[in-house]
């Protein structure tokens, strides 16, 4: 039996107001999870770290520097921001960080308020400090009270100092999380602590109360495997250079 035409306008109807009503829903798209969102390229991020700057001219013990023509602010803030941001997510960035440990390519003139001194960093020494100082965040805080001494000798590991002997030490460790590499640090602090001569000087109780304080936390981040965050670099430690700075 063929339907009548009351049945077929009564069929679209309901199809129209079905459609009106659809048309009026507004759909939310879901915010992409951590793991949905695109990788960063830290070879490409640590690479940027090169500066389009010439490279100062610094003299006078480290003291004055002679910007070049076309010296730009805006390059050194950029590099800086390039900088942090390895810092911050270091665990992510540490292959590209230490394969390009080696590099002499112009990175940054910096600041050390503390010490009076101004230095231009390759970006091997960017990389260099990358990693030197995300290693002490494990140890550094515990060392209590600072002094220029305890500065100077902890506040990067000695095996830090030299760019070739960093490289190797990371490589051989390829496989490590960073907590591991950070424990392992704290190990070699302590030791260094207890055996190193030049460290006799400094009060026997208080080097015994730093050797357990960082001993304990090196068996928390092995318990945990999560690294010690960033810790920022405070404005009298390192900052970058601006010409306004000069007396």
């Amino acid at each position: 039996m063929i339907p009548g035409n009351g049945f077929v306008l009564k069929i679209l109807e309901v199809m129209i107001a079905l459609n009106c009503f659809l048309s009026s829903v507004t759909v939310y798209s879901k915010e992409p999870s951590a793991s949905e969102t695109v990788a960063v390229d830290w070879g490409s991020k640590v690479a940027s770290l090169r500066s389009t700057n010439p490279k100062p001219v610094i003299e006078r013990g480290a003291r004055d520097v002679a910007l070049p023509k076309g010296f730009s602010v805006e390059e050194q803030d950029r590099i800086w921001g390039v900088f942090l941001d390895l810092c911050e997510n270091a665990e992510a960035a540490w292959p590209s960080v230490v394969k390009h440990l080696d590099s002499r390519e112009h990175c940054l003139t910096v600041s050390y308020p503390t010490l009076g001194s101004r230095r231009n960093w390759s970006v091997g020494d960017a990389c260099r400090i990358v990693i030197g100082r995300r290693l002490a965040d494990a140890y550094y805080d515990k060392l209590q009270p600072e002094s220029a001494f305890i500065y100077s000798r902890l506040r990067y590991p000695s095996f830090a100092d030299d760019h070739k002997n960093l490289k190797t030490w990371c490589n051989a460790r390829s496989e490590c999380k960073l907590s591991e590499l950070q424990a392992e640090t704290c190990a070699e602090v302590v030791k260094t602590l207890q055996q190193d001569e030049d460290f006799a000087t400094i009060n026997a109780d208080l080097r015994i109360k730093w050797c357990k304080s960082i001993d304990e936390f090196a068996g928390e981040l092995r318990r945990s495997r999560k690294a010690v965050p960033f810790k920022q670099f405070g404005d009298e430690e390192i900052v970058p250079y601006f010409e306004e700075e000069e007396e």
